[in-house]
């Protein structure tokens, strides 16, 4: 969006927000559209072209001499005579009952011209002084490495001011070729960050100067990972109790057994005991988290789960019948009489 469709569109409708609305308000919709379609989240061409719409309407919005500016070329704010030079908006063009439309044309496009003059030089001096934007990235870690952290190689795509049309979109009146029209250019980079331990899912960890360069050399945008914890990890953490299902074939819930399994810190074998039945929980002490509190680790919790093997062999399929034909006992017993 050039300077001359900034000053045409609705931006309030682009940020989602009433004409009244407070800067606050503006502000909150401004992050919630950011985090929506930003391209490190949203990667369509549609998107990017949204993103930067939203960046503009921002810019104007969020600036209270723009914004003013903005809503009397849109006629939501009086223009007052005085508010403009005498040389661009003559005064009889103002005060006349019988103005000519001739006239009229020449008034409104003096206005226009004013503004849009006033726009793009504040545009200059709103670069000089701009932070980079901040970018953002999902980082998927298993339940182990939330709790003792780890460190992941991010593919991270950042943005810099244009250095040939320096923002100004254009040059000699047409696109700049660089960054047709954008005002920024947009460079792939691949950054080692530190996940912390103990992160929860969802978290956002900030990375302070990782984010898009600031415009003539001002301090640089944060980058924000935001934390996916994967739920198909063997271990889940909860209130520092570390989680697990063990899956157990029948003959080793009947018969018992002793069966190696992992932990956050070795393997260690647990001992099923006959006749175990399905959701039975066994505690592990000591094979949880360290708790600096305490200064001791906190437990393990085993859920066992019953599982049959999938493809039988035919042997296997002839045994599970003898068992059936052989079986004494109804486990079902009471069950329709509600007992």
């Amino acid at each position: 969006m050039n300077k001359q469709d900034s000053l045409n569109k609705d931006l309030y409708k682009i940020l989602n927000v009433e004409k009244n609305a407070t800067q606050e308000e503006i502000r909150n919709s401004y992050r919630k559209l950011m985090r929506k379609y930003h391209p490190d989240i949203n990667n369509s061409d549609e998107s990017k072209a949204v993103f930067n719409e939203i960046r503009e309407a921002y810019d104007i919005l969020s600036d209270s001499q723009k914004r003013e500016l903005y809503d009397i070329k849109h006629g939501t704010k009086f223009v007052k005579e005085q508010e403009f030079p005498q040389e661009n908006i003559k005064e009889e063009n103002i005060k006349e009952e019988n103005i000519s439309e001739k006239k009229q044309k020449k008034t409104i496009k003096s206005l226009s011209e004013i503004i849009e003059g006033i726009f793009v030089n504040q545009k200059k001096s709103f670069s000089k002084t701009q932070k980079g934007e901040d970018i953002y990235a999902n980082v998927a870690i298993s339940s182990k490495e939330a709790v003792f952290g780890t460190t992941r190689i991010i593919n991270i795509m950042q943005t810099k001011l244009c250095p040939n049309c320096e923002g100004k979109r254009f040059i000699n009146d047409a696109l700049c070729p660089l960054c047709k029209g954008s005002g920024d250019i947009s460079t792939h980079k691949k950054i080692t960050v530190n996940i912390p331990s103990n992160v929860k899912n969802n978290e956002k960890i900030k990375i302070e100067g990782a984010g898009n360069e600031g415009e003539n050399g001002k301090n640089a945008g944060d980058l924000y990972l935001i934390i996916n914890i994967d739920e198909k990890s063997l271990f889940t953490v909860k209130d520092n109790i570390v989680y697990m299902d063990l899956p157990i074939t029948p003959y080793e819930a009947v018969l018992g057994a002793n069966i190696e399994i992992p932990t956050f810190y070795e393997n260690v074998t647990i001992k099923i005991p006959p006749n175990t039945s399905s959701g039975q929980r066994f505690r592990l002490k000591g094979q949880g988290i360290y708790q600096k509190d305490l200064k001791e680790n906190s437990d393990m919790i085993v859920t066992i789960v019953i599982k049959i093997p999938k493809n039988l062999s035919e042997k296997e399929i002839e045994l599970y019948k003898s068992l059936e034909e052989n079986n004494t006992c109804n486990i079902r017993e009471g069950l329709y009489n509600n007992e």
